[in-house]
């Protein structure tokens, strides 16, 4: 699973992160409801699957305001 964080402080509401992972909420970049943990919109656990959308939303984001981490099996 990969861990994602989106940092709305940073957020500049751009869109370049929009995909299979983050949406736009309130004019800001959210995660994505069925990704979210514990409804919060900063935080979520993506599949690997979407490893690549994640890189490319990370990267994109003006203000470095996306962060995500790979968490290994067996670690909670």
């Amino acid at each position: 699973m990969i861990i994602v964080r989106v940092d709305r402080w940073l957020c500049t509401g751009c869109g370049l992160c929009v995909g299979p992972v983050f949406a736009l909420e309130g004019g800001y970049s959210a995660v994505r409801p069925e990704f979210r943990v514990d409804g919060d919109l900063e935080r979520g656990l993506v599949p690997m699957s979407l490893l690549e959308n994640v890189k490319r939303a990370a990267k994109a984001c003006p203000n470095r305001g996306i962060t995500y981490a790979i968490r290994e099996e067996g670690q909670s």
